[in-house]
C-alpha cells in the first residue's frame, strides 16, 4: 500500500476489479453526487462572510495587522520560490524532487483543510498578489486604478477554466509528475495571472485566480467568520 501515490504523482493499475468497472463506477458516483445535490440542496447554504462564529476581537486585530499581512505574503513568496527552484534545478524525477509533491499535495490537497479551518487562507498567502502589486508600483500602474476594465463582467469563468486545466494536468496528463511539467505549469499560470492582474487590478484574483477562488469557496464553510472589509 505504501507504493500508492496521491493525485498527479502516480497510481496503480493492479485494481481488484476490472478497469472498465472502476471507470464506470467512478463516473457514476460523480453523476449521482450532482443529482443528489441538485435534488436536496435547493436553498443557499453558503452564506459568505456572515456565516460562522465571529473571530475574537483580539485575534481579528492580529490578523488585520499590517505586519501579519506582510509576513504571510512573504511566506507565500518564499514557498513559491522554493518550489520553482526545486522544479528548475533539482532532478527531473518526482521520487527525488519535492516540487510535484508541494504542488499536487501540499497546495492542492492542503488548500481544502486550511481553508475550512481558517477561511480563504490563500488570499493572504497568494504570492502572485505580491508579484503583481510590486510590478504595479514599480511601473506606476498602481496609480492608474481608475478607469480600468472590471473583471466582474467575466464572472468566475476564468477561474473555472484554470481549474479544468489544472485538474486535467493532475489526473490525465502522462508526465504530470515530472518537475519540468510542474515548472512549465507554474510559469505559464503565474505569467497569465500577473499580466491580467496588471490589466484589471488586484480585484482580478478574487475572480480569476483558480486557487484563490477555490480557497474562498471552501472557506465559506469555515466555522470562523471574519471582517469581510479586512479581506479575511
Amino acid at each position: 500500500m505504501n507504493g500508492i501515490l496521491a493525485h498527479g504523482l502516480g497510481g496503480r493499475s493492479d485494481l481488484p476489479v476490472p478497469l472498465w468497472l472502476a471507470v464506470y463506477g467512478g463516473a457514476s458516483a460523480v453523476v449521482l453526487s450532482f443529482l443528489v445535490l441538485g435534488a436536496f440542496w435547493v436553498s443557499p447554504k453558503l452564506k459568505g462572510e456572515s456565516a460562522g462564529r465571529p473571530i475574537p476581537e483580539a485575534l481579528q486585530r492580529v490578523i488585520d495587522a499590517q505586519s501579519t499581512r506582510i509576513a504571510l505574503r512573504a511566506l507565500g513568496v518564499l514557498l513559491f520560490a522554493m518550489m520553482v527552484l526545486a522544479a528548475a534545478l533539482g532532478p527531473n524525477e518526482s521520487a527525488t524532487n519535492p516540487a510535484p509533491t508541494w504542488l499536487y499535495v501540499w497546495l492542492w490537497v492542503g488548500l481544502v483543510p486550511a481553508s475550512l479551518a481558517f477561511g480563504p487562507a490563500w488570499r493572504l498567502l497568494n504570492p502572485l498578489r505580491a508579484f503583481s502589486a510590486g510590478i504595479a508600483r514599480l511601473t506606476g500602474r498602481a496609480r492608474r486604478e481608475t478607469g480600468r476594465s472590471s473583471p466582474e463582467r467575466l464572472g468566475y469563468w476564468p477561474a473555472a477554466a484554470g481549474l479544468v486545466v489544472f485538474v486535467w494536468l493532475e489526473l490525465v496528463y502522462a508526465d504530470a509528475s515530472k518537475p519540468s511539467t510542474v515548472l512549465a505549469f507554474v510559469a505559464v499560470y503565474s505569467l497569465v495571472q500577473v499580466a491580467l492582474a496588471l490589466w484589471y487590478g488586484q480585484g482580478w484574483f478574487e475572480r480569476g485566480d483558480s486557487f484563490e477562488v477555490y480557497s474562498s469557496l471552501v472557506g465559506r464553510l469555515s466555522p470562523l467568520g471574519g471582517d469581510p472589509t479586512a479581506g479575511w
